[in-house]
């Protein structure tokens, strides 16, 4: 195998990841800006009743929570949470202007790597997304696999690796941003971007081979 022939595929696995990167990223960006998972939440499990708040007073709070992933507020200001969920989510939103940040960086790496790809190597773009999409489409099998045979070990091991503290470690009786957002929430939000982001990858696949 010719040196030439290896970097053309390592190349198009690291375009794809990046590119499986990024989609994830704006998926993310996307549920997190518009209301489609807080009422998702409201919907679907019982918050008045997990915490005994009215709805107009749960919609003003995913309101707050929301407006704090965007602007430039360290700390989180709803009188509802104590101080361990107030600097737990500071420590949330630390992570996930991180990966935005990530996200337009590898936005920039892309551009570059699909440049060097289609022009240096001949590969054609649909075959980048194509390469991407069946990446992915592995990956979240795998995930899936994972969630059906315990969510709750997976999502511990994510706050293990993600957070260097144990705010993390909240009681479902007695905190409110547990009792807003139960493990069940996360679940369903991660398969939701499991299914977005392979979604853009497969319509990127898409209209790249039209």
């Amino acid at each position: 195998m010719s040196l030439n022939f290896s970097l053309k595929y390592v190349l198009l696995i690291l375009t794809s990841i990046i590119f499986i990167f990024i989609s994830i990223s704006g998926v993310l960006f996307s549920l997190l800006k518009f209301d489609f998972i807080y009422e998702y939440n409201l919907i679907t499990y019982p918050i008045e009743e997990r915490t005994s708040l009215h709805e107009e007073k749960l919609r003003k709070v995913n309101l707050q929570i929301k407006d704090y992933f965007f602007n430039e507020d360290e700390l989180l200001n709803v009188e509802i949470f104590n101080n361990k969920e107030i600097l737990h989510m500071k420590d949330v939103k630390e992570i996930i202007k991180n990966i935005f940040f990530l996200g337009k960086i590898s936005s920039l790496v892309l551009v570059s790597l699909i440049y060097v790809c289609i022009l240096k190597y001949r590969i054609k773009l649909h075959t980048i997304f194509k390469f991407s999409s069946l990446t992915y489409l592995f990956f979240s099998i795998i995930m899936l696999f994972g969630f059906l045979i315990s969510f709750n070990q997976i999502f511990i091991i994510f706050h293990e690796l993600a957070f260097n503290n144990d705010l993390w470690l909240l009681n479902i009786n007695e905190d409110y941003l547990l009792m807003m957002y139960p493990e069940s929430f996360f679940r369903d939000v991660t398969i939701f971007i499991l299914l977005g982001s392979f979604s853009v990858n497969l319509i990127a696949f898409l209209i790249s081979k039209s």
